[in-house]
């Protein structure tokens, strides 16, 4: 007739799949959780929660049921997640996985830090919009096999942290509603968004530095900066020339050539505000730079290069 909180520290050992149908909520204590392997979870009514340290990187624990499953705050790691229904409430913590995150119900972030490090491809996602609230990218694998790609549209409530492996966002959009410029890091030659990234900016914010890139080896950076009202911005980088890049009626007499390696496409996505935009290049031979004193930035609007 009453929620049951179990003393603090009992160890729990899960050597099967379990169900907890109890209506009232239960607390399971902060014990260390041993999962002897990949482990189904059902929750049918109630809170079930589980506030011990998981360390169980070899495992999966799949999430099943109406009901509520919580990690409070301490650390867990884990192969994978896969939520089937229900509510997976996050830890406060850390909550890494070196395998694939999976949802079809709904993932409540609880200000924790989520981090993906696996050493292989890994995918985030499935239906409906995920909502972090940090978020790591620090997947260690070989260049081209160390890729952490949305399979379903993504936002982060505070933090992007990009330490290794690309984000691939190509078809599904990232956005961080963070108006802070530090609400990412700006990424490196081993770490970027491979795909469109969105910035609910403020007015006055920035400069906010998408961590923007592409294939495997391209970082190209681009910036917003000088926000004159409350605008979101949408960037991404493209490694080829764009389609009307020589397009000689269109190349206005100030512009000698344009370039044939690369463009950022920078969209104002909603609000009227103005910013001003800064490119990067990482690397000017990749980019094709070999004269600064002549260097223009150009922008294709109403059929030519401004």
């Amino acid at each position: 007739g009453a929620n049951i909180n179990m003393s603090s520290n009992n160890a729990q050992t899960w050597n099967g799949d379990f169900t907890f149908t109890g209506t009232n909520d239960l607390n399971l204590g902060t014990g260390a959780v041993t999962m002897g392997a990949s482990r189904q979870v059902t929750t049918t009514a109630g809170i079930l929660t589980v506030g011990g340290i998981i360390n169980n990187n070899a495992q999966t624990l799949t999430k099943v049921g109406t009901g509520e499953l919580d990690f409070v705050a301490q650390a867990v790691t884990l192969n994978g997640i896969t939520i089937s229904a229900g509510t997976l409430k996050s830890t406060s913590g850390i909550l890494s996985l070196v395998g694939d995150f999976s949802n079809s119900g709904t993932f409540t972030h609880n200000n924790g830090t989520v981090v993906f490090n696996g050493t292989s491809n890994q995918t985030l996602g499935t239906s409906g919009t995920q909502a972090f609230y940090n978020l790591t990218i620090n997947n260690t694998g070989a260049s081209g096999s160390d890729n952490v790609t949305l399979s379903a549209p993504a936002t982060v409530a505070n933090t992007l942290t990009l330490t290794d492996g690309i984000l691939v966002t190509t078809s599904n959009l990232l956005t961080i509603t963070n108006p802070s410029s530090a609400a990412t890091n700006g990424g490196s030659t081993g770490s970027y968004v491979n795909g469109p990234i969105r910035w609910n900016g403020l007015n006055g914010a920035g400069p906010f530095i998408f961590p923007t890139g592409a294939g495997s080896t391209k970082w190209a950076r681009v910036a917003v900066s000088n926000i004159t009202s409350a605008t979101d911005f949408t960037g991404q980088y493209f490694n080829a020339a764009y389609v009307d890049h020589n397009t000689l009626s269109a190349v206005p007499p100030y512009l000698y050539t344009l370039s044939g390696v690369e463009y950022w496409d920078v969209d104002r996505t909603s609000g009227a505000g103005s910013a001003q935009v800064t490119l990067y290049w990482e690397n000017a031979t990749t980019s094709g730079i070999n004269n600064f004193q002549f260097l223009r930035v150009a922008h294709y609007t109403g059929g030519s290069w401004k």
